[in-house]
């Protein structure tokens, strides 16, 4: 059967235990001394355990925090301190929170900022490829047709299409570039602030 002080001992400080493990007969229950002394044995196991493992994995601990009991982070940091390791959380957790949030800049979804630009780049894209086709197709059909007035009609047709074209096309582009300029802005930004 579970002890029912075992919860309660694991969030005390090394020095509660203590305290309660040699305190007089009589002022604590007899199953919150056998949970204190219970829990002082598990802590030094993991006082054992830590020692053994590499300046990484104690920083590791240091690190993720969330994972971790407090005496077994109380047993990092000691083990931390004693073998000279540098770490401050303070400093981790705002490297962890700026780490995050340029993540997060770097996978936003594509449509969620600017979309009219985006909508407005997609139309002069579009318009770009129609006028190319419909250029195409009035280049065939006066071709087809002969007759030495259709060759300055179709020249024609080729400069006035390809020049709009590559007009809408390069405006297209110039709205993304502008867009990704931005992008990369915030993400400068966010860099720096490390």
């Amino acid at each position: 059967m579970k002890n029912e002080f075992e919860d309660a001992m694991s969030k005390r400080t090394d020095e509660d235990l203590q305290k309660i493990v040699s305190s007089q007969a009589g002022d604590y229950q007899p199953e919150a001394v056998k949970a204190a002394e219970q829990e002082i044995k598990k802590r030094e196991f993991v006082r054992d355990k830590l020692s053994k493992y590499t300046d990484e994995q104690i920083l590791e601990i240091l690190k993720s925090r969330k994972n971790y009991q407090q005496y077994e982070i109380a047993a990092a940091d000691a083990q931390a301190k004693k073998r000279n390791l540098n770490f401050n959380y303070e400093e981790a957790k705002a490297e962890t929170v700026i780490n995050e949030e340029i993540q997060k800049l770097k996978t936003d979804v594509v449509n969620e900022r600017y979309p009219a630009l985006r909508f407005i780049s997609g139309v002069y894209r579009l318009l770009a490829w129609i006028i190319l086709i419909a250029t195409a197709i009035i280049l065939f059909y006066m071709l087809s047709q002969g007759g030495k007035l259709n060759v300055p009609f179709a020249v024609g047709a080729i400069l006035i299409g390809g020049i709009l074209f590559v007009t809408l096309l390069a405006a297209a582009e110039g709205i993304k570039v502008f867009i990704d300029i931005e992008h990369n802005t915030r993400i400068t930004a966010m860099n720096s602030k490390k």
